[in-house]
């Protein structure tokens, strides 16, 4: 469950300069732009760095100037969710000039608590300062409602009817002794193992700063393939991390198991 509602799915190619509305009906209508589709974010090519503005409507088609200044969040990345599953609606493309953006853009990665840009290239901070990881629907969702100041949904019961099951695997770190590489390369490794498996697909990850984790979450018609064909890798990993790595288990939405390695 979200906030947001669904509003129409769509598959288009995403570009810089497209401006997006999403709708919370408690509060009205908001906007967002894309910056940025090349992003170096995980090696996940679907990426998209993104502004979100804290102006609310009641009329989408009321489009306010978008300024940098009034931005509702920091920049912030997200995969393809937002538009495919029908949250994010293009209302118009136009280009991306230099007085509209931030620059350099600003991320911090708590697993080596330095700062970079959309790039990887290490830089000084700067404001305004977002998170190095990558969102989706539920952790966008989750952002702006928090800012917005409104309950969260992401914790609510979806539909039971949901085929789909999940697994969230979660991973402990701390600014001494986690590697942003070596946790890129776990989640590669996770990654390959599901898919060559034909058992499920990534959809999302980010790092947890207040419960000090790094969490990927899978889903695909049954937890328990996906879990058969990540063991290798848990246990591979486990070893060489020499951490205890978590294993959430949810069918249609509700927490069924919880493991640790």
């Amino acid at each position: 469950m979200t906030n947001m509602t669904i509003l129409k799915p769509s598959r288009e190619k995403r570009l810089p300069g497209d401006v997006f509305t999403f709708r919370i009906p408690a509060i009205g209508w908001l906007f967002g732009r894309i910056i940025r589709t090349d992003a170096n974010v995980m090696n996940t090519p679907t990426a998209v760095l993104i502004y979100v503005y804290k102006y609310v409507v009641k009329d989408p088609s009321d489009i306010p100037e978008l300024r940098k200044e009034d931005l509702l969040l920091p920049p912030l990345f997200v995969n393809a969710k937002p538009w495919t599953i029908g949250y994010f609606k293009r209302i118009r493309r136009e280009p991306v000039k230099s007085d509209d953006i931030w620059s350099p853009h600003c991320f911090y990665s708590p697993s080596s608590n330095k700062y970079f840009d959309e790039y990887f290239h290490e830089i000084a901070r700067s404001e305004p300062c977002g998170d190095r990881s990558l969102g989706n629907h539920i952790t966008f969702d989750d952002d702006v409602s928090q800012a917005l100041g409104i309950p969260l949904a992401s914790d609510d019961p979806v539909d039971s009817s949901s085929p789909y099951e999940s697994i969230t695997v979660s991973l402990p770190f701390t600014r001494e002794s986690a590697d942003s590489v070596l946790v890129h390369e776990f989640e590669a490794d996770l990654v390959r193992a599901v898919k060559k498996a034909q058992a499920g697909t990534l959809e999302g990850h980010g790092f947890d700063l207040r419960s000090g984790t790094f969490d990927a979450r899978f889903y695909g018609p049954s937890a328990h393939v996906m879990l058969q064909a990540m063991r290798p890798v848990l246990t591979k990993w486990q070893v060489g991390l020499q951490a205890n790595i978590s294993i959430l288990i949810r069918r249609s939405g509700k927490e069924v198991e919880h493991l640790t390695l």
